[in-house]
């Protein structure tokens, strides 16, 4: 008999894949728009730490991410993340593979 814990490993994976391969259609959309002027932007409230998780699923990243919403796009931000997380897998220390994505909050001046 086969394990369970195999088949949902599995269907984790895929689906993170499938989520990623979207995540590309959209930002191949931006890159297009942006190319040519016609990107709008798109404020919307986004809770960091999820979104932080979705950008890393199916991936061997650790997370040190504060608990906050913030107002940005998610299209470009992703679009950023991405492309660093792909640089940092890409051209990382080979003697620490390890990917580590941190996204804190830092007060300015008269902020707490």
């Amino acid at each position: 008999k086969a394990d369970p814990s195999i088949d949902v490993t599995h269907l984790r994976q895929a689906a993170a894949s499938l989520a990623r391969a979207m995540r590309r259609c959209r930002h191949r959309q931006a890159y297009l728009q942006l190319a040519a002027c016609r990107y709008q932007l798109v404020l919307q409230p986004v809770n960091l730490k999820e979104f932080a998780t979705e950008l890393t699923s199916g991936r061997q990243v650790t997370l040190d991410v504060c608990e906050m919403t913030v107002l940005l796009d998610a299209t470009l931000c992703s679009l950023i993340l991405e492309n660093a997380l792909s640089n940092a897998f890409k051209h990382g220390c080979p003697q620490n593979e390890n990917v580590r994505l941190k996204i804190q909050r830092i007060a300015s001046h008269g902020t707490q």
